[in-house]
């Protein structure tokens, strides 16, 4: 499998009625883009009634990109809805929590591939929290060495590719492997695009 190279589910979150809850230590940020957050409002509209308080919560993060939140104490994801938010704490909380939650529980799992300005990440035990590490720079930051300004690919909750923004040489290949991971994904979808990230701050790539 080449630097870059990794079935196919665009499912929408399933509707949910009210839970007993999230586990504070577990629930954790996990990416969905744009073709997951249309479905959801399709789904959502044909079921009269539907409450707002069950709408997944979602933080927008780039135009194309959001965090939304998910615990697994059942051994599933369960995603974090709208009317659940107050209960953790409040958004900006939630998300403070999630990022805490999601460094502990892949600090000593990330496998990196490849070398000098392009890498793979991949959590190797949890394979659905990789992409997820685009929200924690300074991790990756201990094993890559790539300076200034980031581009990365996320196409799937499974992958992570990062490479230079000005890396003139990758990111030809990279814009044509996002779109067709995103396809034939082997994870939920994320985004066929590329993003960029300049210390904290994530932005389209166009």
């Amino acid at each position: 499998m080449g630097l870059f190279g990794r079935r196919k589910n665009r499912d929408a979150a399933a509707p949910q009625g009210p839970d007993e809850g999230h586990r504070t230590d577990l629930v954790v940020p996990l990416l969905a883009g744009a073709a997951w957050m249309a479905a959801n409002s399709e789904r959502f509209a044909l079921i009269p009634g539907f409450p707002e308080s069950a709408v997944p919560h979602a933080r927008p993060l780039a135009d194309g990109l959001w965090a939304t939140y998910a615990s697994d104490a059942s051994g599933a994801w369960e995603v974090v809805q709208r009317g659940q938010v107050d209960e953790l704490g409040g958004a900006a909380r939630l998300h403070a929590l999630a990022l805490e939650n999601l460094r502990r529980r892949v600090a000593d799992d990330i496998a990196v591939g490849g070398g000098g300005t392009r890498y793979a990440f991949e959590v190797a035990s949890e394979r659905d929290l990789t992409a997820s590490l685009a929200l924690i720079p300074d991790l990756r930051r201990q094993v890559v060495e790539i300076p200034g300004r980031l581009a990365f690919a996320v196409p799937t909750r499974v992958n992570l590719f990062v490479c230079g923004a000005d890396d003139a040489d990758t990111l030809p290949s990279l814009r044509e492997l996002a779109p067709a991971l995103f396809d034939r994904a082997d994870g939920k979808p994320v985004a066929p695009t590329l993003f960029a990230l300049e210390g904290d701050r994530i932005e389209a790539l166009r």
